[in-house]
């Protein structure tokens, strides 16, 4: 039946314990570890005495119960579970036949138990001599070099603890008084403080090389901002512990801090450029053969130490600021004369369109004198260096306009003025039919002031050659005049302007009112 086969089984495990048991006894201690093994084993097996004799009753009582219930049994099974009370019984009385046997052996491995036991001490008081003077914990050990000492000092106790433990397990073995390690204690309690310290600064570190690895042109400086509060407040936490280590870091924080307002105005600046990067590095003296200003990182930034440099960093900061602004100006100034037009309008007389004017308003013209004394001014700032030649190029240009449209303007009231002669009337208009015709041309001229005065270099010598021309058809029309007064003298007891009237009209009845100069009577 299942209940059968169940003690079989459960008795047949029993036997090959008790018989194991029996062939390990029988082995010869000859070093210190074989000797605590084999105590070991002689202490579980008094141990186990209560439980082997409790499974064995256990089995007594099922083949007891099985016979009752008229179950059949082999007799060799009976037999086997009544042997094994037997079995142990004698294992017990030879396991202390043999622990007697070992006294002198325990006597003399608790005596290198004791010797151990002193080197152990030993080696301790030593580390605990370096660890307090020279260890991580002292004032003259850096925060990096500390974190490797403190790596190194971990594994030196571990191996004390383990140690340690062996030897509190032979002397419990041996019966001997158990050894306390006070400096083993507070090395470790130490280290668990230390320990706190150098957590926080391995997170400042994890924090540096995550974050250092940021392009500057993708930086988040609230990211920053948000870590200069947890710094803080992890600090806060830390207070109490190991001043030496607590005051180096928060010398490291303070220096992140002090970094962050001019990390800041750096980024703040968007008119920072490479150039402004290559001169802060010159004044500051930092050598650095991967520092590329085209693909910043925040670690090449960090290295720069700026908290050092807080003037240098401000001044750079305020050039390239005023550069900025100044850059502005002369791009306001641009977008402003490449968009601004004359102003075109048709010039009519007796309500007939004799050509087309170009004017140039008020608010221009105080718009050129002011780009004027802001180029000028701007060219005697010491922030105007790296601007020198686009300010010169513009002032060239606002002059180069100035004059051309002084010129222009000239030459269009002295167009107005002979316009009526030289388009109104054809009798005059044949005699001088190419001053006629180049006023005629220009009227339909590109209305873009930028575009005519700077881009078109030709424009001021076409005007001044027009102005030539315009003097020379006066002086056509003065001596029209004279060949019109010989040919009626009496023309000299008038004017010019009275004669180009009479002249200029179609009118017969135009000498009318100018009959009583003519005449006396």
């Amino acid at each position: 039946s299942f209940a059968i086969r169940i003690v079989e089984k459960r008795s047949n495990e029993i036997h090959r314990e008790i018989e194991g048991f029996n062939q390990r006894i029988n082995m010869d201690c000859k070093t210190l570890e074989e000797l605590k093994s084999y105590l070991n084993m002689l202490t579980q097996i008094r141990d186990l005495t209560m439980e082997y004799e409790f499974k064995i009753k256990d089995l007594e009582e099922m083949i007891r119960i099985i016979r009752k219930s008229g179950g059949g049994i082999a007799p060799e099974v009976q037999q086997k579970v009544g042997q094994l009370l037997l079995d142990w019984v004698s294992l017990l009385e030879h396991s202390s036949v043999i622990e007697l046997s070992l006294k002198t052996k325990k006597e003399l491995f608790a005596e290198q138990t004791k010797e151990q036991v002193k080197e152990l001490k030993e080696e301790i008081d030593r580390t605990f001599s370096d660890y307090f003077e020279k260890g991580p914990g002292s004032k003259e050990v850096e925060l990096d070099i500390g974190l490797i000492k403190m790596r190194r000092f971990r594994e030196i106790m571990d191996g004390f603890v383990a140690r340690k433990s062996e030897l509190v397990l032979s002397e419990k073995l041996f019966n001997l008084e158990i050894s306390s390690f006070t400096k083993l204690v507070e090395l470790e309690e130490d280290w668990k403080r230390l320990s706190e310290l150098y957590t926080f600064y391995q997170e400042l570190q994890d924090f540096f090389d995550k974050s250092s690895k940021t392009l500057w042109s993708k930086l988040d400086y609230s990211l920053l901002e948000n870590a200069k509060k947890k710094f803080g407040q992890s600090l806060k936490k830390l207070a109490g512990l190991n001043p030496n280590v607590l005051g180096k870091l928060k010398v490291t924080v303070e220096e992140f801090n002090k970094t962050l307002p001019l990390i800041d105005k750096i980024k703040s600046a968007s008119s920072f450029k490479e150039c402004h990067w290559e001169k802060l590095m010159q004044e500051i003296g930092y050598v650095s053969s991967d520092f590329n200003p085209k693909s910043i990182l925040l670690k090449n930034v960090l290295d720069l130490k700026l908290q050092n440099f807080t003037d240098i960093v401000e001044e750079i900061c305020n050039t390239a600021q005023q550069e900025g602004d100044n850059e502005e100006v002369i791009k306001s100034i641009e977008s402003f004369w490449k968009s601004t037009n004359f102003e075109i309008v048709e010039h009519k007389k007796m309500g007939e369109k004799k050509g087309t004017l170009l004017k140039v308003g008020e608010e221009v013209n105080l718009t050129l004198n002011d780009h004027l004394i802001n180029l000028q001014n701007m060219e005697g700032s010491k922030y105007a260096m790296s601007l020198r030649g686009q300010i010169k190029l513009w002032i060239s240009a606002l002059n180069q306009i100035q004059e051309t449209v002084d010129c222009w303007i000239s030459v269009q009231r002295k167009w107005m003025y002979l316009e009526s002669i030289f388009i109104g009337n054809e009798d005059m208009r044949q005699q001088l039919p190419k001053e006629a015709k180049n006023f005629d041309d220009q009227a339909a001229k590109n209305s873009n002031i930028y575009v005519n005065c700077v881009q078109i270099e030709s424009t001021i010598a076409q005007l001044r050659n027009l102005m030539v021309d315009f003097d020379k058809s006066q002086k056509s029309l003065t001596d029209y005049l004279c060949s019109k007064k010989i040919c009626f003298p009496r023309f000299y007891f008038i004017s010019d302007d009275d004669l180009l009237s009479i002249l200029g009209s179609s009118e017969i009845t135009a000498v009318n009112p100018h009959l009583m100069k003519l005449f006396d009577n």
